[in-house]
């Protein structure tokens, strides 16, 4: 325990016995020196010393306020042993030393004066004083300053690290392109060489899901033997070629399939291509074009039917210019659309253009357009299969085509030319009978057969006067007269 006055140790006492050294009957011990000068009791208002660590201690943080030195706890002052209070005389002398008593008396406690009270320390002069903050500022400065600039080398070296954190990120996104380009930015940083090819070639990959097929091949060949590039760029080829078939653009297309050859369905793509080039030539009216790739197609799709579409336009066009070629291909195509009304057409347009008797298919297409009462059909028949004689003339020469006389000298051949028309080409032979009047009333009759339609009737010895020739017709065991030519001679 402490006096509140003194702030010595009285140990349990009421009564402080510096302050108050009134005797108290106690045993008394043997005094026995103290090792050493015994120590004045420090102030209660003085501060103890501040340990070298305390007084070095540094703050990392400027503006913060520093936090206060614990204070350390009241010192315990030395306890002085019981001693005996001598008879006479003090027990300490001027030099606060001590004396052994000459007598001694039980006494419990040597009357002792008050400690001096210490004497108060001079006033700081604050100009002199050195203030603490100055350099524990400046060591703040340095510390701060080293850690930024540790912070910015960290920041620097694990640049390239986040860097390409974040381009396998943008890979695994599945931004490929972006990912390139941070990925050749960091050079040789672990495998990003490796990560950039990768890339690369899911890129293209991309690129052909996308149907960007020209730049997918061009990174795909760039890549070689990566992979599976090659066989990437086969299917770019095969998916381009594809995507051509669908703009229209058939040969390009098919030439590709082509160069494929059994991958996939380029095989069955050739096909497609000239199988849809010939629908786009059938709509431009390019019959005859389409027509052969139909053709060469044979039983694909429904190529057959088309055909009979493209000749049954071909032979529009050709009905009045091209009567024969119209019927051929209306012919063929049979039973479609108005083909059978085209038909009739085409052929009284062939009658028209080939009006002769002899001509077989004019027989043919003629007796066909009669008896189904296509207009115009039975009097073109009637015209062309009655028999009857033309070019008619009378010369003296039966090879002379070119002389015709209106009269002849008497003693000369009288010739008669004449063309038989209008049997049928079935007709094998036809029969005629020439009846003969001379001037003086003479009569001679004499027949004729033959396949051909050119005849030469010579008359010798012809009395002077008119000279008249009956021709009539005899084919069907009858007598019809079909002409009467006649000649002056003189």
């Amino acid at each position: 325990m402490f006096c509140g006055n003194c702030g010595k140790n009285i140990d349990d006492l009421k009564v402080c016995p510096y302050c108050n050294p009134t005797p108290q009957p106690q045993e008394v011990p043997e005094y026995q020196a103290p090792a050493q000068p015994v120590e004045p009791f420090p102030a209660a208002d003085a501060q103890p010393p501040v340990p070298e660590e305390e007084e070095n201690r540094t703050v990392l943080f400027s503006g913060v306020a520093e936090e206060p030195a614990p204070v350390a706890p009241p010192v315990t002052p030395p306890e002085y042993p019981a001693y005996q209070q001598p008879v006479t005389g003090a027990p300490y002398n001027q030099n606060n030393s001590y004396q052994p008593p000459v007598q001694q008396t039980p006494y419990p406690y040597p009357p002792v004066q008050p400690a001096p009270a210490p004497a108060p320390a001079p006033a700081p002069e604050q100009k002199k004083k050195k203030s603490k903050k100055g350099p524990i500022i400046a060591i703040i400065v340095i510390l701060v300053v080293l850690l930024a600039g540790g912070g910015v080398a960290a920041f620097f070296l694990t640049a390239p690290m986040r860097n390409y954190s974040k381009a396998m990120d943008l890979k695994d996104k599945g931004e490929y392109k972006e990912a390139i380009t941070i990925l050749e930015d960091l050079n040789d940083y672990e495998d990003s060489a490796d990560q950039i090819t990768d890339c690369q070639y899911l890129y293209a990959k991309q690129l052909i899901d996308d149907g960007e097929y020209s730049e997918a091949r061009d990174i795909l060949t760039s890549l070689k033997d990566y992979e599976d590039s090659k066989d990437q760029i086969t299917k770019c080829d095969y998916l381009e070629a594809k995507s051509w078939l669908e703009e229209g653009k058939y040969d390009e297309a098919k030439a590709v399939f082509k160069r494929l050859g059994k991958y996939e369905e380029s095989e069955k793509l050739i096909q497609k291509c000239d199988y849809e080039k010939a629908n786009q030539l059938l709509k431009d009216k390019k019959y005859a074009d389409a027509k052969k790739l139909y053709k060469e197609l044979g039983a694909y799709e429904d190529s057959k039917e088309k055909i009979k579409e493209c000749d049954y336009n071909i032979a529009k066009g050709l009905i009045d210019s091209k009567p024969a070629e119209a019927i051929e291909l209306l012919e063929d195509v049979g039973n479609y659309q108005d083909s059978k009304k085209l038909l009739q057409q085409a052929k009284m347009s062939y009658c028209k253009k080939n009006k002769k008797f002899t001509d077989k298919n004019t027989y043919k297409y003629l007796k066909e357009l009669k008896d189904a009462k296509y207009k115009g059909a039975a009097e073109m028949y009637k015209e062309l299969y009655t028999l009857k004689v033309t070019n008619v003339f009378w010369n003296t020469d039966s090879d002379n085509e070119t002389q015709k006389l209106t009269k002849i000298s008497s003693g000369k051949d009288a010739v008669l030319h004449f063309d038989l028309t209008g049997y049928t080409p079935d007709t094998y032979y036809f029969h005629v009978l020439y009846e003969v009047t001379a001037a003086n009333g003479e009569k001679l009759s004499r027949d004729a057969s033959g396949i051909y339609h050119r005849f030469t009737y010579t008359l010798q010895n012809a009395p002077k006067g008119t000279l008249k020739v009956d021709i009539y017709d005899t084919s069907n065991n009858g007598k019809k007269k079909l002409y009467t030519a006649s000649v002056q001679i003189v």
